[in-house]
């Protein structure tokens, strides 16, 4: 078993929050590993301290209106990459709005959705947590 002690420090941006999770692996309790030896140089007493800092992005996205909803999560993506964020969370359907009702039904929707999802594919170090809807080719 590995152990993971969480510490989680936060501040509030307009529209954004971001709080730092410092996670401390503890090794030397890892007994559910099968190769984990006590008297291991690597193992004993050891240590490892990382960190992950998420931005959790709360805004009003229009619904039907992705083009300007993928704007709006870029912006909030680059800001929250500016202020160290790792990761970015955002509600389920921003890019859509919420709620979408029949929008779910028009044949176009799927295009305009992996356009948008497309348009936001080249925004480095960060990683953006997007919900959206899929259609599949069984058109479900």
């Amino acid at each position: 078993m590995v152990l993971f002690k969480t510490q989680l420090d936060s501040i509030h941006l307009h529209n954004l929050l971001i709080g730092t999770i410092t996670m401390s692996k503890d090794t030397t309790k890892d007994t559910d590993n099968p190769n984990f030896n006590s008297s291991n140089e690597a193992n004993t007493g050891s240590k490892s301290q990382d960190s992950v800092t998420f931005a959790l992005a709360q805004s009003h996205f229009l619904v039907g209106d992705i083009t300007a909803n993928a704007e709006k999560m870029r912006a909030l993506a680059l800001q929250a990459r500016e202020q160290g964020a790792d990761v970015i969370i955002f509600p389920e359907l921003a890019l859509l709005g919420y709620p979408p009702q029949d929008l779910l039904l028009r044949p176009s929707l799927s295009g305009r959705v992996k356009s948008a999802l497309s348009s936001l594919s080249d925004i480095d170090d960060i990683v953006m947590i997007v919900g959206y809807p899929h259609v599949d080719h069984h058109g479900t």
